[in-house]
């Protein structure tokens, strides 16, 4: 492919954007899998850890 870039070919390339298109797919599934995954983590009793961030605990009132 870089010989192909350098030396200006300008017919097709099929192996480039195979290439391209399963690294696409790939991270579509991998950013799919890390969302659902934080999603779960930051759930616990129902309560989502944004919701927390919103109660102040270092309150001295308590």
């Amino acid at each position: 492919m870089q010989i192909s870039i350098k030396m200006r070919y300008t017919g097709t390339l099929p192996y480039l954007t195979t290439l391209i298109g399963a690294l696409q797919a790939s991270t579509a599934v991998v950013l799919t899998a890390y969302f659902g995954k934080a999603k779960a983590e930051n759930i616990k009793g129902g309560i989502t850890y944004d919701a927390a961030l919103g109660t102040n605990l270092d309150n001295n009132d308590l």
